[in-house]
């Protein structure tokens, strides 16, 4: 598909002007109100931190009158000194002054803070059970390692509370503390701290009752994690929460252990489950460099039985690929991590380097392993009439296939940590029928967030190789390409690959990418972006050219996830700048 020179200079221009327009606006810092201020001088970055934590001037005028002033100069004086108490500074001498220079009057601590009281001992002491489980002896250890170091209360309430929330997860609700003290000796200028807890027998789960009017008891008995008998451990009730809502047949639970008016040391817990709306509508409407504008239309039904069978179906148009689906959905095993998916659907794509026709039906088996791993076995029956720069097919092919994926974040939308793997091997044989050529294929993708400051810094790569006794009868499909949105920006979709006589792009065996990019915060969801891109498509890993493109780009952190726009620079001599929009999560 070709679009004219002029319409897209006019894209572009427009696109410029709209980047230039948003910019200072960007750049432009909040300007703040004139507000008293706090001067501290001779002490720690640590112990500044705690002071003005402590002492907040921020709600007082410029104008305010002298008394209140003096007030607040006291009042900071004795604020100061619970500060580095709380620190362990209990020599510390603080002179606290009020000034009237400048545009608005200040409070200053001249502080001398002294020595620091060191922990000279820590006398831990648990019985009743609980210092028998496993996870006990790393929590000692951590709590025993204050001994000899500085003082710091906040630590000292730490060790508690650490103390108490153990106890809670695993169900010693009988546990009480018959000694915590922290005692300062001033002369010595070092601390003790006492910590004796009788823990109490450990609760057990009881009855595990189920209430919901959709789903039959024995297929909801697969989703279950916990189990009467099972020593009680709250993380595990968090889990049974996750796995019940992972399964999307519900759109509320409630797991609640109830703990009193119950004997013999033992938690019922009741679930409640309120099931999803049975029939899902879904309508679609955006644009993106690579594809233009996009619509897309799909009808789910969540639970087609009480066994929890569900099918959906899905179409999606754009100015380059057209695409419907209809998938039926069976899940089996325990705990909902298993699932076999029956589908079968058709594609249609008209690139500039090719276009291609596909029918499927595929069969797959899906597993999501302890771990967070998603693992699938697959076999499709696919049928592709495809032409490329350099010929036209039809090729039928059996394809086995396993992929492996797994997706870490703090922020599904926004992450500023995080990480997405996957990889999928794929093949086919001549012998087999429904095959008309040899393939085995692999390919990998690999994203990575990571903070640096305030920004973020973005990375993502790709690789694949295929080997095949005849390229020709490849499907356009599976061969490599790059260029686009999501692969090296500055190159159109799929423009980027191995050329024929003619310099046409033909689609290649293999495939590399890679992207670098810092987003740094601007405004409330908003960003400026610095990227380079390299990569290619090619035959031979002995010979092959990676084009390469640097760019920037702003970016919109939407309640569906970023939206790009990024103006990308190839070093192509012969290439001009190219404009890029497009939309979806970072990983």
């Amino acid at each position: 598909m070709l679009r004219s020179a002029v319409t897209q200079s006019v894209l572009v221009g427009t696109w410029i002007v709209h980047l230039a327009l948003l910019l200072p606006w960007l750049l432009t810092p909040a300007v703040a109100a004139e507000r008293p201020s706090l001067i501290i001088d001779g002490a720690s970055k640590a112990a500044r931190k705690n002071i003005t934590a402590f002492i907040d001037l921020s709600a007082y005028r410029c104008d305010e009158e002298a008394w209140l002033r003096e007030h607040l100069r006291r009042s900071s004086h004795k604020k100061a000194k619970k500060a580095l108490e709380a620190l362990g500074y209990y020599h510390a001498h603080i002179e606290a002054t009020l000034s009237d220079a400048g545009a608005c009057w200040s409070i200053r601590l001249d502080i001398e803070q002294g020595p620091r009281v060191i922990i000279s001992k820590v006398d831990l002491r648990v019985t009743g059970g609980m210092e028998n489980l496993g996870g006990f002896g790393e929590l000692k250890k951590q709590i025993l390692s204050l001994q000899g170091t500085p003082l710091n209360h906040k630590a000292y309430e730490d060790a508690k509370t650490q103390l108490e929330l153990f106890a809670s997860r695993f169900g010693f609700f009988s546990s009480e503390f018959s000694r915590r003290s922290l005692a300062i000796n001033r002369k010595n200028n070092t601390a003790e701290i006492q910590l004796f807890m009788k823990s109490g027998p450990r609760y057990r789960f009881g009855e595990i009752r189920i209430e919901s009017d959709r789903l039959g008891p024995k297929f909801l008995q697969q989703f279950l994690i916990i189990h009467q008998g099972d020593p009680f451990d709250s993380e595990q009730l968090t889990r049974q929460q996750q796995v019940l809502y992972d399964s999307n047949y519900f759109s509320a639970v409630e797991v609640i252990p109830l703990r009193r008016g119950n004997s013999g040391n033992i938690v019922p817990v009741t679930i409640k489950l309120k099931a999803r709306k049975r029939h899902a509508y879904r309508f679609g409407i955006g644009y993106s460099t690579d594809t233009g504008a996009r619509l897309s239309f799909g009808f789910e039904n969540r639970y087609l039985n009480r066994r929890g069978h569900r099918y959906d179906i899905t179409t999606n148009w754009s100015q380059v690929t057209r695409n419907t689906t209809f998938n039926y959905g069976i899940p089996i095993g325990e705990q909902g991590t298993h699932r076999l998916d029956l589908s079968f659907g058709s594609q249609s794509e008209d690139t500039d380097t090719s276009s291609s026709s596909t029918s499927q039906y595929g069969l797959t088996f899906s597993r999501t392993l302890g771990d967070g791993w998603k693992r699938n076995a697959s076999i499709r029956a696919f049928r592709e009439s495809f032409t490329t720069v350099d010929n036209e097919e039809t090729t039928l092919l059996l394809i086995p296939g396993l992929s492996i994926s797994k997706t870490v974040a703090d922020n599904p939308l926004y992450p500023r940590s995080g990480w997405r793997l996957s990889a999928q091997l794929k093949g086919s044989r001549q012998s087999w029928l429904l095959s008309d050529i040899d393939m085995l294929q692999f390919s990998a993708q690999a994203k990575l967030v990571r903070p640096w400051n305030r920004a973020r810094l973005l990375f993502r790569g790709s690789a694949g190789s295929t080997s095949t006794s005849d390229f020709g009868k490849l499907p356009a499909t599976l061969r490599f390409y790059a260029g686009g949105d999501a692969s090296v920006r500055g190159y159109g979709y799929k423009t980027l690959g191995p050329i024929n006589a003619d310099g046409e792009v033909n689609g290649g065996r293999n495939l590399l990418t890679g992207s670098a990019e810092v987003e740094y915060p601007v405004r409330e969801k908003w960003g400026l972006a610095l990227f380079a891109d390299a990569g290619n498509a090619f035959d031979s890993f002995n010979e092959y050219d990676l084009h390469k493109s640097v760019g920037f780009g702003i970016r919109y952190h939407s309640i569906i996830g970023p939206i790009r726009i990024d103006l990308a620079f190839p070093f192509d001599e012969d290439r001009n700048y190219r404009l890029h929009l497009s939309m979806g999560p970072d990983l």
